[in-house]
């Protein structure tokens, strides 16, 4: 289906995109567009190829549903039904508006994000089509498997989405996957996770393979036994640990183990990490998949609405900044305690806790006293935050703009640990 042209960068592609869903029913002009041309087999007709892309944004748009369980108010929601009232009903914003009862602001803040999301849906398509340049005739049998392993890393890669990721969550949902494997073996699981533990750049599916190979690696050690999976965050180093304790079946072929675990090493390394094997004692085994610590300054949000906190992670995502976020002030002082925050971003609505007793006993407490804290909320009350201890303050709703100017005195101030409370 690929057909050869220059290949876009992320940007240029998102422009596309955009270009394209405002023709996506005129079959003429959408046939010569870039992206028909793009993801069209060599030779198609320019209906077809206008059918091919329509097609492939619908899909693209129905794969963005959110699962059962999700709330209908949730942003998830919001973003699919945007795209789906908008370009599959062909409604106007001002329509798609007033089914959402969202105001025009809100409304227009959750079109971008929707508009970003099909896009990187449409990038992922298009990384899978594109043809892999170390394609090369497979070879017959042999010492190629170690070639094969190799190359199948190298696609992975070369079709890679990064990003930054939260191992906590990644484990979370790999351990559905991974729990019936050791059960096979009789081997029970446990899941431990610190809050926090943010890799700066990786992608999905490598680092889902990775961690999948290093784990049936440590289960083929034996049976009844233990399994445990957690992140860490140790000194300079952060990351996942597999650590297995069992009994051995029979002989051990540490050689022929050894080379199971190329795959994982290579793609870690392609995503800036290591993988590293330790064995305490006979029958116990460790795994760490980890990465070097980056020193770059970290944003604590405390929000109870997790769309704002998405959203600065993505406008700080190009800008040097750790982003994590707490929806409580129970969950505030969990991450405070693990990670010392170069800047706190304080939302004040907020239930149980609201944020102008968060800011109080902040302040009150000698161990966060000094960190700058920076109101924003929908209340425009900056004389009674400053009042209280805070730094700044910074209506809603927040700009990139607007975010990067209140975070400027902060760039390049590294986060440090935190003391345990």
């Amino acid at each position: 289906m690929f057909r050869e042209m220059t290949a876009p960068d992320r940007q240029t592609f998102a422009k596309w995109t955009r270009d394209a869903l405002r023709q996506l029913y005129d079959s003429p002009t959408l046939g010569a567009h870039p992206l028909a041309v793009l993801l069209a087999e060599k030779g198609t007709s320019a209906l077809d190829r206008a059918q091919n892309l329509r097609r492939i944004v619908l899909e693209s748009i129905h794969s963005l549903r959110p699962g059962p369980g999700i709330p209908a108010d949730s942003p998830d929601w919001r973003v699919y039904r945007i795209l789906e009232l908008r370009y599959i009903d062909g409604l106007t914003p001002d329509e798609a508006m007033e089914i959402l009862a969202l105001q025009k602001s809100q409304f227009y803040r959750d079109q971008a994000r929707a508009l970003q999301a099909l896009a990187s849906r449409l990038w992922d398509c298009y990384q899978s089509l594109r043809p892999c340049p170390e394609d090369e005739p497979i070879s017959e049998a042999g010492a190629e498997g170690e070639s094969l392993m190799g190359a199948e890393a190298q696609r992975l890669v070369s079709q890679a989405t990064w990003q930054e990721m939260d191992a906590g969550e990644l484990l979370n949902d790999l351990y559905p996957l991974i729990r019936p494997l050791a059960e096979q073996k009789g081997i029970r699981t446990y899941l431990s996770t610190e809050i926090g533990v943010r890799i700066a750049h990786a992608s999905r599916v490598p680092l889902r393979q990775a961690i999948l190979n290093a784990v049936t690696y440590a289960l083929d050690l034996g049976r009844d036994g233990e399994l445990h999976l957690r992140t860490f965050v140790k000194n300079d180093h952060l990351g996942i640990a597999i650590e297995a304790s069992c009994l051995h079946e029979g002989r051990y072929d540490q050689e022929g183990q050894e080379s199971r675990l190329h795959l994982g090493e290579q793609l870690m390394q392609a995503m800036g990490g290591s993988l590293a094997v330790e064995r305490p004692r006979a029958g116990q085994c460790v795994i760490r998949l980890w990465w070097p610590r980056t020193h770059s300054p970290l944003l604590l949000v405390i929000d109870d609405n997790r769309g704002f906190i998405e959203l600065y992670r993505r406008y700080l995502a190009e800008h040097g900044w750790q982003v994590v976020g707490a929806a409580s002030a129970a969950e505030a002082w969990q991450v405070i305690a693990e990670t010392r925050p170069t800047v706190i971003l304080l939302d004040v609505l907020m239930p149980h806790q609201d944020g102008w007793d968060l800011l109080i006993a902040l302040k009150a407490d000698e161990a966060t006293r000094d960190i700058p804290i920076i109101v924003s909320s929908v209340l425009k009350e900056p004389q009674l935050a400053l009042s209280l201890g805070a730094t700044g303050h910074m209506p809603k709703p927040v700009s990139e703009a607007d975010l990067l100017r209140a975070l400027a005195p902060w760039e390049g101030v590294s986060a440090t640990r935190g003391p345990k409370r």
